[in-house]
């Protein structure tokens, strides 16, 4: 699959480049209309923004717009944090809606390629431009805005930094444009889900094509599930170092205005203290022992929510919470949840219980940049995780829901609430492993 960026600065066209694109049947992204939507749906996104602005950024549902705006077009901390918190979910979206389209070229419109980190995910920039002026008409007409605000607009954008690869002159009529498009599209050989018109197409050479199509599309699955297996095998026996949710932390923070680092070190399960086992157990997923990756409780719960229009949830066992953050972005997406339950499967089928606890307390998020129960225990206590005491347990497992919300040096009410609670149920817990 290909995909292709569409960009251009502002009245040059982009979008009428997109639409011819449509048009003609090809699949198109646009980021912006996307990321409005996502800021609605997006739970992760939701959460963040409210916590950064108040429970003002939403009203009757919806984003409050102004309100937003009032804080990001005069804080630029305000708008680099809100531009880190949406471009990931955007990017993560766009990736799952082309594999989901099943095209072999896709195209994405953003004003705003660079930015947002497009430009490292597609194969070929098509940068849509003309002169100033006309640029400056199109948008005085378009928006019933004046010159100045145009020029302002114009001169805030950023240019492309030497990516592009196809160009466009939009200078004259969408006729010309037009033309163009069809020489571009001509010349790479895109083609709709890699197929000619159908028009020039005989029935017998359809259906020969559909039949090779459902063989390569079976092999591929078939490849696809015995490379998943021996994936999961290998990584039953290897440290796992560094995953998606960590990637995804690397690309948040400079766009948040912070440094990218890691705090991680690998331990086998019986160099972690028992208590701490028993907190995540106790937090988490007190039936994580018996059940097969999934419970019913949290199913049905999720079930109700979704149905109702609520927020995407799943069942959150450890089993889930470790596939997630293993094999996928994390991103609440459908087809996110999907690719978990795939591999909670896989997990609970080959790893094993033992196994699943001890990648889960390695991997788990405990604050900025901190992954494991041993980095998070040398970072906050000074001790290695085997010597974690009960409250120190509690207060780290009181974390995992929300790592980088909740702090386990400086904790709050909630956070001393919470370590109460769950340090009373840590002595219920039966002991893990339990043939031990």
């Amino acid at each position: 699959m290909k995909r292709i960026g569409i960009t251009g600065g502002i009245g040059a066209g982009k979008s009428a480049a997109s639409e011819w694109l449509r048009k003609q049947g090809f699949a198109v992204y646009d980021t912006d209309r996307e990321a409005k939507r996502l800021m609605v749906e997006s739970d992760e996104i939701r959460k963040a923004l409210t916590d950064k602005f108040g429970d003002r950024v939403y009203k009757d549902g919806k984003l409050n717009r102004e309100y937003l705006a009032s804080w990001v077009f005069v804080d630029e901390t305000a708008r680099r944090f809100v531009n880190g918190v949406v471009h990931p979910v955007v990017i993560s979206d766009f990736m799952s809606w082309s594999y989901g389209t099943g095209a072999d070229v896709v195209f994405v419109e953003s004003a705003i390629l660079n930015e947002c980190n497009l430009k490292d995910i597609v194969d070929g920039v098509i940068y849509v431009d003309a002169p100033e002026e006309i640029r400056i008409a199109r948008t005085m007409h378009r928006d019933h805005a004046s010159r100045e605000d145009v020029l302002k607009r114009i001169q805030s954008q950023k240019q492309p930094k030497g990516n592009v690869t196809f160009a466009i002159d939009n200078s004259g009529t969408f006729d010309d444009l037009a033309r163009q498009m069809e020489q571009l599209v001509a010349t790479e050989g895109w083609t709709i889900n890699g197929r000619e018109d159908k028009k020039s197409k005989a029935v017998g050479s359809t259906d020969k094509k559909q039949g090779t199509f459902r063989k390569k599309f079976w092999a591929t699955v078939g490849i696809l599930f015995a490379l998943s297996v021996v994936w999961v095998v290998i990584l039953k026996w290897l440290p796992i170092w560094f995953t998606p949710l960590m990637l995804r932390r690397a690309i948040e923070a400079p766009l948040e205005g912070r440094e990218v680092h890691f705090e991680r070190k690998w331990v086998s399960l019986d160099e972690i203290s028992p208590k701490y086992i028993s907190a995540c157990i106790a937090s988490e997923d007190n039936l994580f022992a018996t059940h097969y990756g999934f419970s019913e409780k949290g199913i049905k719960q999720a079930w109700e929510s979704n149905k109702k229009g609520g927020k995407l949830r799943g069942g959150s066992t450890i089993s889930q919470q470790t596939a997630k953050n293993v094999f996928t972005f994390g991103t609440r997406t459908w087809f996110r949840k999907g690719v978990e339950t795939y591999f909670t499967v896989l997990i609970e089928l080959i790893w094993g219980k033992e196994r699943i606890m001890e990648v889960y307390c390695n991997i788990a998020e405990l604050g900025d940049g901190v992954y494991g129960v041993e980095a998070a225990s040398q970072k906050y206590f000074h001790k290695s995780a085997k010597k974690l005491n009960v409250e120190q347990a509690a207060l780290m497992a009181a974390a995992l829901p929300s790592p980088r919300r909740y702090s386990i040096s400086n904790p709050g009410p909630y956070m001393r609430k919470r370590r109460g609670q769950i340090a009373r149920l840590i002595p219920k817990m039966r002991k893990f492993p339990p043939n031990e």
